[in-house]
């Protein structure tokens, strides 16, 4: 995220989401903002994983531009913004096919 990390713990906090996240980055692990694809590449390396076997989902324009800088396969997810220059585009998370991300790393 661009975000301050603080805000990253706190939502990642209120949805129990942690256990789903083996790492992560955020505003203050960079010194470029996105569309500069850095915090994909900190978050892929503290992970070990390789940018071609990312897949970013974010929910702004902005942000498909810097997963695709990173070399990374991209998920749009908003119901606010179109997102044509994604991968793969949803209007909310559950409306993506359950094997979108198995599919992504295949191709």
């Amino acid at each position: 995220t661009s975000a301050p990390r603080a805000n990253l713990e706190a939502m990642v906090g209120a949805m129990k989401m942690g256990h789903f996240f083996g790492a992560g980055g955020a505003a203050e692990d960079v010194t470029h903002g996105k569309p500069h694809p850095e915090v994909f590449l900190v978050a892929a390396r503290r992970l070990g994983v390789e940018p071609s076997r990312s897949v970013v989902v974010e929910d702004a324009p902005i942000g498909i531009e810097a997963g695709r800088r990173a070399g990374m396969r991209t998920v749009g997810v908003s119901l606010l913004h179109a997102l044509p220059d994604a991968d793969v585009y949803a209007g909310t998370l559950p409306e993506l096919p359950e094997d979108t991300f198995e599919t992504l790393l295949r191709t």
